[in-house]
C-alpha cells in the first residue's frame, strides 16, 4: 500500500467547508446488492482522514451492510451545487471494530441521530406510528456501524471552466493526477 498523501485531499476538505460551511458533508453511496443492481444512496460524511479515508456510520441491519458484505467495492459521489464540481471516488469500504474508533464516533453524534438506532430496523414496513426519539442513551447498540472507505481512485470534474477540467488520481501511480477529456 502507498502512504503517500493525496495532493487533492485538502482541496476535497476546502470545497466541502465552502459549500456546506458547518452543515452536514454529504455524498452518494454506491453499492451493488445481492442481484448484482446498483444501489446509490446519501450518507453524511464523517470524517476525511488525511490519507483521503472516508468514514461514515449507518445502522448494522440496513440493505447497505449487507451489499457491503457481498462486496466492499463502493464509489462516493460528491456534487458540489455552488462550486460546480464533482468528485467521484472509489474504494473499498471496511468495518471498523475498534472499540475507540467506533465509541468515539457514537459520542460524536446527536442526540436525535443517537435515537434513529434504536428504531425499528431500516426500511421495515411502518405500522402505526414511526419512530419516535427515544430517551437518550449513552450505550453504543450493536447495530451502529462505522465504515471506513479506503480509496484507491479519485476522478474530479470541474465545470467552473471551458473546456471542463477533468483529472482521475490513482493510488496505484502514486495519486499523480492525470488530466483526462471530459
Amino acid at each position: 500500500m502507498n502512504l503517500k498523501i493525496p495532493d487533492w485531499v485538502n482541496e476535497l476538505q476546502a470545497s466541502l467547508q465552502r459549500e456546506f460551511g458547518n452543515g452536514p458533508n454529504i455524498a452518494a453511496l454506491a453499492t451493488v446488492d445481492a442481484d448484482g443492481q446498483p444501489q446509490a444512496r446519501s450518507i453524511v460524511i464523517r470524517e476525511i482522514a488525511a490519507d483521503g479515508a472516508i468514514r461514515f456510520v449507518t445502522d448494522g441491519r440496513s440493505a447497505k451492510v449487507t451489499e457491503l458484505s457481498i462486496s466492499p467495492k463502493v464509489q462516493l459521489l460528491i456534487w458540489l451545487p455552488s462550486l460546480r464540481v464533482q468528485y467521484r471516488l472509489s474504494g473499498e469500504a471496511q468495518r471498523e471494530v475498534e472499540l475507540a474508533t467506533v465509541v468515539a464516533n457514537w459520542d460524536r453524534l446527536s442526540e436525535a441521530s443517537k435515537a434513529m438506532f434504536f428504531w425499528n430496523t431500516p426500511a421495515a414496513r411502518i405500522d402505526g406510528c414511526a419512530g419516535t426519539l427515544a430517551a437518550p442513551r449513552t450505550d453504543v447498540p450493536r447495530n451502529f456501524a462505522v465504515y471506513r472507505v479506503v480509496l484507491s481512485k479519485a476522478d474530479f470534474l470541474s465545470l467552473t471552466v471551458t473546456p471542463h477540467l477533468r483529472w482521475i488520481s490513482c493510488e496505484s501511480d502514486g495519486w499523480k493526477r492525470d488530466p483526462i477529456d471530459p
